[in-house]
């Protein structure tokens, strides 16, 4: 085969026919025949780049077992560098089941195999992760540390099913990762583990990622651990989302707002403003921060990080977010699309929808 030079794509659909079945057996032969013929080799790579959910459901093929796809690449780890793309999701077909964590033996090894993909695939650039092991959350953070080459990564969206969801890692094991993940750019963390006895948020070491997006959800997290971790990305950030954040004070947040202020383009705030408990003479941290976003072009806010006055510091800024799009692409000054809701100061008729200027 390899002496009639038979084309890397006909390769790939014979690779891709394998695919449907389960991953075992052929597939463990195809990774071994990898390393001998370039032109299996070159057809792998392009097969095993993209593990994550298609956006279209009628392109997805049957997801391969991943205990046997964790010891296929623990015999050839140099296939595991082909892996660009990765989701758990994906692996949803044979362990739908595990969504419901009932069976906490399959977590267990579903965990563990993952954990052992992870460590081959060093070139992994895109990586959401849902629903693991969490009495295996330190060699998860182990293989995480080692992602270099990551640009985004997930810990989850928002789901109704586990809304209390406990997270991937903990805030000192972020904290590493972002100090290890130099060309990360977007971040989604849907809470956080415990940290351990061992771990200490006072030995945190420094990031060098510079942050583009960030989401932050259901997270128990200081003014000085958020500035700490976003201390390489405050130039940089523009689209910012910090949902049910507990620990922050209003002080914190008003830091850290005016550490962005320059640069954030879309800023949401939400169900996190009471337990900051502003004191009377303490200004809310978006009002004192709002005249300083020239570039905010979206904000949504839901709580008592703001009153009415956020208005008033930028008069004639904000309109509807239902506004006729000519309109805003017409306008000379730069506007504000501007959802909010239980801000003090504005009647509840207006503060439950979406402001219509």
């Amino acid at each position: 085969m390899t002496n009639g030079g038979l084309p890397t794509e006909s390769l790939l659909q014979i690779v891709q026919e394998v695919s449907w079945g389960s991953y075992s057996g052929w597939r463990r032969d195809l990774l071994s025949c990898a390393p001998v013929c370039y032109e299996w080799s070159f057809s792998l790579d392009l097969l095993l780049s993209d593990f994550q959910v298609p956006q279209n459901p009628s392109t997805r093929t049957c997801p391969p077992n991943p205990h046997a796809l964790g010891k296929a690449l623990a015999e050839r780890p140099a296939l595991g560098l082909s892996i660009k793309h990765l989701n758990t999701q994906y692996f949803r077909g044979p362990y739908w089941h595990l969504r419901n964590r009932d069976d906490s033996a399959s977590l267990a090894a579903f965990t563990a195999d993952l954990i052992a993909i992870l460590h081959t695939a060093r070139n992994l650039q895109n990586l959401e992760v849902l629903y693991p092991d969490g009495s295996q959350t330190e060699a998860l953070a182990s293989a995480l540390y080692g992602l270099r080459h990551l640009s985004t990564f997930s810990t989850g969206k928002n789901n109704s099913v586990y809304p209390g969801d406990d997270g991937v890692i903990s805030i000192v094991q972020l904290a590493y990762c972002l100090a290890s993940w130099p060309s990360l750019k977007s971040l989604n963390m849907h809470g956080t583990q415990s940290p351990t006895m061992t771990e200490s948020t006072a030995a945190l070491r420094p990031p060098v990622c510079a942050l583009a997006e960030l989401t932050i959800k259901n997270v128990s997290m200081s003014g000085r651990e958020l500035m700490h971790m976003m201390s390489s990305s405050l130039r940089t950030l523009e689209r910012i989302t910090l949902d049910s954040i507990s620990g922050i004070t209003n002080a914190g947040l008003r830091t850290f707002l005016d550490a962005i202020s320059q640069n954030v383009s879309r800023l949401t705030i939400r169900h996190t403003g009471v337990s900051w408990c502003a004191g009377a003479e303490e200004e809310r941290a978006l009002n004192a921060t709002i005249g300083k976003m020239r570039r905010l072009e979206l904000l949504g806010v839901s709580g008592d990080v703001a009153t009415e006055l956020m208005l008033h510091r930028r008069p004639g800024m904000f309109i509807s977010s239902r506004a006729d799009g000519d309109l805003i692409s017409r306008s000379a000054l730069p506007v504000i699309k501007l959802r909010f809701h239980n801000v003090a100061g504005l009647p509840v008729s207006i503060t439950c929808v979406d402001w219509s200027g």
